[in-house]
């Protein structure tokens, strides 16, 4: 999922991949620090809103998805320098 992607769009991604046979998917939602020091993230240009995060995750549960990271979407966060 990139940024503008809807709720509508995360789902249909989602159910393609359950329609693949997989029994699970991961979800990586992007954030950013300005450091490495730092000690908080805020989203950033190519984060994922988070009611399309939350979209994908329901209908991951809803196909029977297991999630990696037990439903805790991984957080990467990127330097901006």
């Amino acid at each position: 999922m990139y940024p503008g992607t809807d709720a509508a769009r995360a789902e249909k991604l989602v159910d393609e991949i359950a329609g693949t046979g997989a029994n699970a998917v991961a979800l990586v939602a992007s954030w950013r620090q300005k450091t490495v020091r730092s000690s908080s993230m805020s989203p950033g240009d190519v984060t994922v809103d988070d009611d399309v995060l939350r979209a994908a995750i329901a209908r991951a549960n809803h196909n029977g998805e297991a999630l990696l990271g037990d439903g805790v979407p991984v957080l990467c966060p990127q330097i901006v320098a």
